[in-house]
């Protein structure tokens, strides 16, 4: 599995962090997790396909991570010469289903219901599903009402996205024995926000759950003037990476 970084900032604009998303790619799969307002655009900056996406995973619909869903089916509707026709999965947390029929409501059906291929909508909700490529699990996290980080696992690679959350028994259960958690830190210890996680409980979980990589993600911009000590490092016995847009890594 190959991660790509295509956002790894928050609702506040800064000039080298875009919104949240990542892209998972494995095999024949093009996976997309969260798609924050901007992700088109990091996309095509990357060389992303986009039109190749299967899957889109949403951890829940405030609009740093989910803007870009809409002009995203809009683009697979309305791309001159595009005619896609495998299926677009749509994953998200309880309520996801009537939050597409919301944006349907709102942009026009003409713009967001595919003519020649399916669309198909799946809530989960501490669950998981398998299929002849993967199997995804997602627990409920504490963030928004409806909050849910994922665990993807695909030929005994295991890859982990928390999306927002703060500290709960779940995302430590999440990430347990992951070769990769891509976890979101989004304030330093001295400035803590209500709903995220401080740099040191982003450590702590990766070490409660042995795993093998981290990557920071999700800042703030008080998070970008924190350096990764000695003392951190400590914290954590894996590898550790403080994410930016655009980087490429393997899970």
């Amino acid at each position: 599995m190959k991660l790509t970084i295509l956002g790894s900032g928050t609702c506040v604009p800064v000039k080298n962090r875009s919104c949240a998303s990542y892209y998972i790619q494995f095999e024949n799969q093009h996976l997309i997790f969260d798609i924050g307002c901007g992700t088109l655009r990091r996309m095509a900056e990357a060389g992303v396909p986009y039109s190749e996406i299967d899957s889109v995973m949403i951890t829940h619909t405030h609009p740093d991570h989910v803007s870009d869903l809409a002009p995203f089916i809009m683009a697979l509707n309305h791309t001159p010469g595009l005619h896609r026709t495998k299926p677009l999965n749509l994953y998200g947390p309880a309520g996801f289903t009537d939050f597409i029929n919301n944006l349907k409501e709102t942009f026009g059906t003409s713009l967001l219901e595919p003519k020649t291929f399916q669309l198909n909508i799946i809530e989960m909700e501490n669950e998981s599903i398998q299929n002849s490529d993967y199997k995804l699990a997602a627990l409920n996290l504490k963030h928004s009402r409806n909050t849910v980080g994922y665990r993807l696992e695909h030929k005994h690679k295991v890859f982990v996205y928390s999306g927002d959350t703060e500290l709960c028994d779940n995302i430590i259960k999440l990430a347990q024995n992951a070769d990769m958690a891509l976890l979101e830190c989004s304030a330093p210890d001295h400035e803590p926000l209500p709903g995220h996680l401080t740099i040191s409980q982003t450590l702590d979980i990766a070490e409660k759950a042995g795993c093998k990589k981290l990557i920071l993600t999700h800042f703030y911009p008080a998070m970008e003037e924190i350096q990764l000590t000695r003392d951190y490092e400590k914290k954590f016995s894996g590898d550790i990476i403080k994410a930016q847009d655009f980087l490429i890594t393997n899970v």
